[in-house]
């Protein structure tokens, strides 16, 4: 059995609506801190640094990529994004092809691709600039392919997922983990089939030239420091996770108590999942051996796969922690973990054996695509919220100011802001707005962008606001009241 034609265009609908969000969001929103930072250091000046310097900023393909686009097109939020975009659009075919690959009935095939592709955090990094996004798409167009050689045991598939996985790699080195749990189990499965002496090479081979064409260089300049970002603990890991995908857009007072509710009931749940998924994949192995059951097949491998990842990925991670203390993946750094957990929960819920059970995992899937669903916004990026109205300050300084009727303005903002404003400055070519510094905003300027934390200065150098963005508590202020 498989999908009807029915759900695949309904799917499909879902997934073009959510591209066409998506490239709104690119066009409309205000480039943020960590995008403006990736054009200052490597986009504005010249190539070399690209693959002369590694810091966590610099995703190598992602930033190679952007590079081209803004020398193509000219600078703009849209050309700096472009690449972001086609690895989401990448990752929405990908989710539509596995999910119609593995769920024989319609109504999993669209909780599959809803589930897939609904979070709000995960939807974030399939437009902003950096190669978190692109680097899932390449994991997952990795993962469908190797589910295709367990299945049909497809030569051409095993080495097209070794090159996904390298390509994943290179766009955020993040996807590590994941794809050595892949590999892991593709190198298992080549064991026990007797293919390891033939298929090794044709798998590794063109995946360890694409990563070291394009990693070996910046990595040979990499220093420890760089790969110090993260929390203390897998709980604040992955409450990290819980928090912007369930509560990306809400400030209300009762957030607090609602997240420790749930975060609760989803870590237990997420632990289910981890322990369910290797037993049920053997279950469904079993069964489709028995049945000469294709779905059962593919369902099995699908799972058998997702536990080897989760299992290899957490005790890589656990491995790191404690034998080289890194720190545990915090927000974007984890946001692998959102895919793959998804995955196997709706592969955990396809197999389970009781119609009961299954009703209840159908009853949790609901709610939590209704929470998703209810959380699209085309305003911000949840872990840069603080950044949502730079565009629009400039714009307003842009209709206060000429370069013909002042001197050079001089714009004081809290330093976080910094190289969002120096990105317009360049953007919108404002060569008489002096270059923001990170020294803060206290001290004589023309123009104050103000973020909470120093809304202080307001009264004390008595400052007019002039434009306000309530989404991040931004205040652009002039002196004089």
């Amino acid at each position: 059995m498989r999908p009807s034609s029915r759900a695949v265009w309904a799917g499909g609908a879902l997934l073009a609506l959510l591209f066409l969000l998506n490239v709104y969001r690119a066009a409309t929103q205000s480039i943020v801190h960590d995008e403006a930072l990736t054009y200052q250091h490597y986009l504005s000046g010249p190539l070399g640094p690209i693959f002369t310097t590694y810091w966590t900023n610099n995703h190598v393909l992602h930033t190679i990529l952007c590079r081209i686009t803004v020398s193509a097109l000219g600078l703009s939020e849209i050309s700096m994004r472009l690449p972001s975009l086609l690895g989401g659009l990448l990752y929405f075919a990908v989710v539509l092809r596995l999910c119609r690959y593995v769920f024989a009935s319609s109504t999993w095939f669209l909780a599959g691709v809803a589930l897939l592709s609904l979070n709000p955090f995960l939807l974030d990094f399939l437009s902003a600039a950096r190669g978190y996004g692109m680097a899932i798409a390449f994991f997952m167009l990795a993962l469908y392919q190797a589910l295709q050689y367990m299945v049909e045991g497809r030569r051409d598939t095993l080495r097209y997922s070794g090159i996904a996985m390298a390509l994943s790699v290179a766009a955020n080195l993040t996807l590590l983990y994941a794809c050595a749990g892949l590999t892991m189990a593709l190198l298992f499965s080549l064991w026990k089939r007797g293919r390891l002496g033939r298929e090794l090479l044709p798998f590794a081979v063109p995946a360890i030239l694409i990563d070291a064409a394009l990693l070996a260089l910046p990595l040979s300049h990499a220093h420890r420091d760089g790969f110090n970002i993260g929390v203390g603990s897998l709980s604040e890991s992955f409450t990290t996770l819980i928090f912007y995908s369930l509560l990306h857009n809400q400030n209300s007072a009762w957030v607090a108590w609602y997240f420790w509710t749930i975060r609760g009931i989803l870590a237990a749940l997420v632990i289910l999942i981890l322990i369910a998924a290797p037993l049920l994949a053997w279950r469904a192995r079993g069964d489709a051996k028995e049945r000469a059951n294709g779905g059962a097949k593919a369902a099995g491998s699908l799972l058998a796969m997702l536990a080897a990842i989760n299992w290899v990925g957490l005790a890589l991670l656990l491995a790191g922690h404690y034998g080289l203390h890194l720190p545990y993946p915090i927000d974007r750094t984890g946001l692998y973990w959102i895919p793959l957990l998804e995955l196997s929960g709706l592969q955990v819920a396809f197999l389970l054996p009781h119609r009961a059970t299954r009703m209840v995992a159908g009853l949790l899937l609901g709610a939590i695509l209704l929470r998703f669903a209810g959380q699209l916004d085309t305003s911000w990026y949840a872990v840069w919220q603080y950044d949502s109205g730079t565009k629009h300050a400039v714009e307003a300084i842009r209709g206060t100011s000429s370069q013909t009727a002042h001197p050079p303005v001089r714009l004081g903002a809290t330093w976080m802001l910094e190289p969002s404003l120096n990105f317009y400055r360049d953007r919108y070519r404002l060569p008489w707005i002096l270059p923001v510094t990170r020294d803060g905003p206290e001290g004589a300027f023309d123009y104050y962008l103000l973020l909470p934390q120093d809304h202080r200065l307001l009264a004390r150098y008595e400052l007019r606001p002039i434009f306000e963005d309530r989404v991040a508590g931004l205040v652009l202020a002039r002196p004089g009241r």
